[in-house]
């Protein structure tokens, strides 16, 4: 046990060097040949991770700090797929959370850190049918990446007549030799959790097929599933469907010449689907073009004003939050402020690096960061966050909050998470659920307050009955303490985090760079130095880099260093 725990070991370092090298390529890098290298790397430190992890510890918690709020991060891991690939969606109905896998398995997970295989069979994609074809002479010379004929999406509709639960996928075509962007509809039970629902391939109602029905190609994958799009949201009153359809790469030069077809640009041709929001009546299954002029687009939401917003992946460069009206022209590939993945102009773009003529976008992100999921916050989450776009991202690793005012970004905060983001939803008390390439499921909630924080007002509270004033000269101190300093745990802000000062050794965050004087420093904070120190930091500590708090009262220096002292207490909970 001890020699695979250091095999493990070594191949984490291994692998953290070349995942590092991988990132530093842009999003393709992360196709063949390096997918492999990042699976790996990733699994191995998976494994690592989940070996050292206490076996009664539950699950893994992350916190990630922003500029409002922390936030805690519940990490609940689901099994891999056999096969190499990525992808999959998350879902939500009231509270319960859903996720397809890239190969279409339905599980449940919870916050408690369990999973669940539910009986949901999806429809089957023509894998094995697609497999056969490969071998056959006219196919065998193009590039097969079965992974890429995935489940992209999968959505709760949630009507006071019914329960619905929508599935989009890549869908094979033997007949034919050709693939479409197929989405299918399963009827739920009135009411209970969806996880008791059993349901065949045969219980999937046909919604929708995307036209025509793309040939292989002889140029990069046979099937470019990922980009397909296929994300789904629905109108306010969920009578409409408004499905992405990605252009799969035929962008009319990037060919193989064998068809016409394969000449011209899907994305502008208003007779194919691909490279467009169709927009599906969910009584009729009459479909229409909404919008045109996409490339690839991996999100779609609609806000509390029914505004329908859109994320999608531009080449190199050109990653684009949309705000999509009926009729509207994006462009793809007429503008876009990306360039080929060679650096060069994309051929046929009329003017480089602007987007005239077309629909622009809301924000456009240089370079791109595999813009992926998008969701527009409709609970409660955090004050500061209402009514806020979501957007998560592959290549960057990040959630994006972005702050809209009418149809201008006022900013977008970038959140660090450490891995490919695939899909992102709300649950109904208002957390939220992400799902990554690295198979695991992360439920977000605000750390509110923070313990500290939390602390320290219900003590301002009972100075306050006792001496009001003593109490406001006190909030006064710790708000000009707050400017700097967290009194929450793991949260830095200029300075470390004020939390467990008490009692730890002076300038021994490992995760902070200190002043030279307090890294020389080998004593520990204890009520003496802390006392002195806030009396005068430069008089204890000369050269320190904290301005002089100037504090009159004596009184309230020690009730700072007592609110300081019980923080760091491990029992304290009143």
């Amino acid at each position: 046990m001890i020699y695979r725990y250091l095999l493990i070991l070594v191949a984490t370092i291994a692998g953290l060097g070349t995942g590092a090298a991988i990132v530093a390529f842009n999003r393709e890098s992360q196709q063949q040949p390096f997918a492999f290298l990042f699976r790996a790397t990733d699994k191995v430190e998976r494994e690592f991770s989940a070996l050292m992890a206490p076996a009664d510890a539950g699950p893994p918690i992350e916190y990630h700090p922003t500029v409002f709020t922390g936030i805690d991060g519940i990490v609940v891991n689901i099994p891999r797929e056999p096969m190499p690939g990525a992808g999959g969606a998350v879902a939500v109905i009231g509270n319960e959370t859903l996720i397809t896998t890239f190969r279409g398995n339905v599980y449940t997970a919870s916050e408690d850190g369990s999973f669940f295989l539910t009986d949901i069979v999806v429809p089957d994609n023509g894998l094995e049918e697609w497999r056969s074809a490969a071998r056959r002479p006219e196919n065998i010379e193009f590039r097969h990446s079965f992974g890429k004929l995935r489940y992209n999406e999968l959505e709760v509709l949630d009507r006071s007549d019914g329960r619905f639960l929508f599935l989009s996928y890549n869908e094979f075509h033997e007949d034919q030799n050709c693939h479409t962007l197929t989405v299918a509809r399963l009827t739920l039970p009135v009411s209970g959790p969806v996880s008791g629902t059993s349901a065949s391939p045969e219980d999937w109602e046909i919604v929708f097929r995307s036209s025509p029905c793309l040939p292989l190609r002889g140029v990069n994958d046979a099937i470019q599933g990922e980009e397909a799009g296929g994300r789904i949201a629905f109108s306010p009153d969920g009578t409409t469907a408004y499905l992405t359809v990605g252009e799969y790469g035929w962008n009319g030069w990037d060919s193989d010449g064998l068809t016409e077809l394969s000449r011209s640009s899907l994305a502008q041709n208003p007779n194919a689907d691909q490279g467009k929001i169709v927009e599906i009546d969910l009584a009729t299954l009459e479909a229409r073009h909404f919008s045109t002029g996409h490339r690839n687009a991996q999100g779609v939401t609609v806000d509390h004003e029914g505004r329908i917003w859109s994320v999608e992946h531009g080449p190199r460069g050109g990653d684009e939050l949309n705000l999509i009206e009926d009729g509207n022209n994006y462009g793809w590939p007429v503008v876009t402020y990306g360039t080929d993945y060679n650096g060069a102009p994309i051929p046929g773009v009329q003017t480089v690096g602007y987007h005239d003529g077309y629909a622009e976008p809301v924000y456009a992100w240089l370079p791109s960061v595999g813009i992926s999921g998008i969701t527009a916050l409709h609970a409660d989450f955090h004050p500061s966050w209402d009514g806020d776009l979501l957007a998560i991202s592959l290549n960057g690793n990040t959630l994006f909050r972005i702050r809209v005012d009418g149809e201008r970004v006022v900013f977008t905060e970038e959140i660090e998470m450490g891995r490919r983001l695939r899909d992102i939803e709300q649950l109904e008390n208002g957390r939220l659920v992400i799902w990554t390439d690295s198979h695991e499921v992360i439920f977000l909630s605000p750390v509110e307050g923070g313990f500290g924080e939390q602390y320290i007002g219900r003590r301002l509270e009972r100075l306050a009955d006792a001496d009001p004033q003593f109490a406001e000269e006190v909030a006064e101190a710790i708000g000009q303490c707050s400017e700097c300093h967290s009194f929450n745990s793991q949260e830095y802000r200029i300075g470390p985090p004020l939390a467990r000062v008490h009692g730890e050794l002076i300038g021994g965050d490992s995760l902070f760079q200190y002043s030279d004087a307090l890294e020389n420093a080998s004593d520990r904070w204890d009520e003496e130095s802390l006392t002195a120190y806030l009396r005068d930091p430069e008089a204890i500590y000369p050269g320190t880099t904290m301005a002089n708090p100037q504090i009159g009262d004596e009184r309230v220096i020690a009730e700072i260093v007592f609110i300081l002292e019980e923080l760091s207490q491990e029992d304290l909970r009143d």
